[in-house]
């Protein structure tokens, strides 16, 4: 369970990274993350995306008007509290 837990605060970290990037890479106008990178490390690590959308940090929210962002989180935080509940019934 630990290291699950472990995965998902790295994922979420690299998540958060990747949409801070893709910011500071907007602001300069330079090649973007894609769209698809951002998802796919959105739904493994859904805290850090949704806090890089949720909060104004000095590089600004990134993503937020994108709903189809929010969906990969929120189905991100499900998926991952499903996979918590599993192993810890097995656990029990």
């Amino acid at each position: 369970m630990k290291y699950l837990i472990i995965i998902q605060v790295l994922f979420s970290a690299v998540s958060f990274a990747l949409m801070r990037g893709d910011k500071y890479l907007a602001k300069q106008e330079k090649e973007r993350i894609s769209e698809k990178t951002l998802m796919l490390f959105g739904l493994l690590g859904p805290v850090g995306m949704i806090i890089a959308m949720s909060f104004k940090f000095s590089f600004g929210r990134h993503k937020n008007r994108k709903k189809y962002f929010w969906l990969a989180g929120i189905l991100g935080i499900i998926l991952w509290a499903t996979a918590f509940a599993a192993l810890w019934a097995i656990g029990k």
